[in-house]
């Protein structure tokens, strides 16, 4: 298992370097202490690392002392090869108000994904790029995984397909700024004067 996700997730980064996508990428805290270069080369290539626990358990099984002890030794760990990871994805998609609350706790912002091409389950590239297809669009988060070489087969024509319909390629970070921004009200004439003879609350 360890050899397979070393050698996949290396020729993920290379394909994601190759075609100038930049991704986040959430590697298991257990499974990062023995990748620290692999680490190092997705920090240096411009992609964002996350947080996606420790040991990959349901961390809403366990109490809030164990479940923030998988957060810290992530963060800890990732940090040691130059990561700054300020998402947290739990694992499974499985999460609890506590959970969140503990992630906030550790100034972690929690997020999933819009689109699951399920292809730790799948494990054919036709079949990935088939699912990015139905459900490829601009704004959507896709889950993929570094774990299967069909993913890294399919990973080429997912960026094409998703090029194709316009989408831009930006971290996960990045994309939730943009998506803050749109969300702010636009303030017009921000810095114009008051009309003349206007009260001090009309210039507020």
């Amino acid at each position: 298992m360890m050899g397979r996700h070393r050698t996949v997730t290396r020729q993920v980064l290379d394909i994601l370097n190759r075609e100038g996508v930049r991704a986040t990428y959430f590697p298991v805290g257990r499974i990062a202490e023995r990748q620290g270069e692999l680490i190092q080369d997705f920090v240096a290539g411009g992609h964002e690392i996350g947080n996606h626990s420790l040991t990959h358990s349901d961390l809403r099984k366990m109490d809030a002392a164990a479940a923030r002890y998988e957060i810290v030794e992530t963060n800890r760990i990732l940090r040691e090869f130059g990561a700054n990871p300020v998402l947290f994805r739990p694992p499974y998609g499985r999460y609890s108000e506590e959970l969140l609350a503990v992630a906030r706790e550790e100034r972690m912002g929690s997020v999933l994904w819009s689109v699951d091409t399920r292809d730790w389950q799948v494990r054919n590239a036709d079949k990935i790029v088939s699912q990015i297809k139905l459900g490829g669009m601009p704004g959507n988060v896709f889950l993929m995984h570094s774990t299967y070489p069909s993913t890294a087969q399919a990973l080429p024509r997912v960026i094409a397909e998703l090029r194709a319909k316009g989408c831009e390629f930006v971290t996960l970070s990045e994309w939730l700024d943009r998506a803050r921004n749109l969300a702010l009200p636009k303030i017009i004439n921000a810095g114009m004067p008051a009309p003349a003879g206007g009260t001090p609350a009309d210039r507020r």
